[in-house]
């Protein structure tokens, strides 16, 4: 005789089995939602990195001789540091093309030790200012400064000497997190001798 309809064995085989196919789903569904999430983010992560690069090499190609009078002594805006650089540019992140600005990159470290770059902007002549982080927290930043003049042949220095009147060809930034490094170079397009400070676009501001 035959018996139609499930015994209570087959049903709770048939349960199980798609309890095991909608547990296996559902495991899949939020694989592929936290791997597109993570890629969302890391996407977001290279524009803004790229946004950022883009910004301090704008600023970098945008520096022009700047000195002040220090007492009876005339002295540059250019400074270099291994973790600081400053200098005098007409490209400003907050107001853009022509906004002639003392721009300030430094480092500071959080709770973990890793570092961290800075901006800080102010108009010249002017003691208020902007600042904003840049990046991510890194292992390691650092600046370099490409030195070449009649004395020495061409190298990178970690610190920009305070009796060059020039500014340097080119500085060098490194970002170092584990195995992977980024090395930021930028041309500083406006050099200028201590000679010709008081041509136009090497202008002497009074601090």
């Amino acid at each position: 005789m035959n018996q139609k309809g499930f015994t209570l064995l087959e049903l709770l085989i048939a349960i199980t089995m798609l309890a095991v196919i909608v547990a296996f789903m559902t495991g899949a569904l939020t694989m592929t939602h936290r791997t597109v999430e993570k890629g969302e983010k890391k996407i977001e992560y290279l524009e803004r990195k790229k946004a950022v690069f883009s910004l301090m090499e704008s600023q970098i190609q945008s520096a022009f001789a700047s000195f002040y009078m220090d007492q009876a002594d005339k002295k540059s805006r250019f400074t270099g540091e291994k973790d600081e650089l400053s200098f005098a540019s007409n490209y400003s992140i907050w107001r853009g093309v022509g906004g002639n600005c003392l721009v300030r990159y430094f480092l500071k470290t959080d709770d973990r030790g890793r570092s961290v770059l800075y901006v800080e902007e102010r108009v010249l002549g002017m003691d208020a200012g902007n600042e904003a982080r840049l990046t991510k927290d890194y292992e390691s930043i650092s600046f370099e400064y490409y030195l070449e003049n009649s004395l020495t042949e061409g190298k990178w220095v970690e610190r920009w000497p305070d009796e060059e009147k020039n500014m340097p060809r080119k500085i060098r930034i490194s970002f170092v997190d584990g195995p992977k490094k980024k090395i930021l170079t930028a041309d500083v397009f406006i050099r200028a001798d201590a000679s010709s400070a008081g041509a136009a676009t090497q202008p002497v501001v009074t601090k």
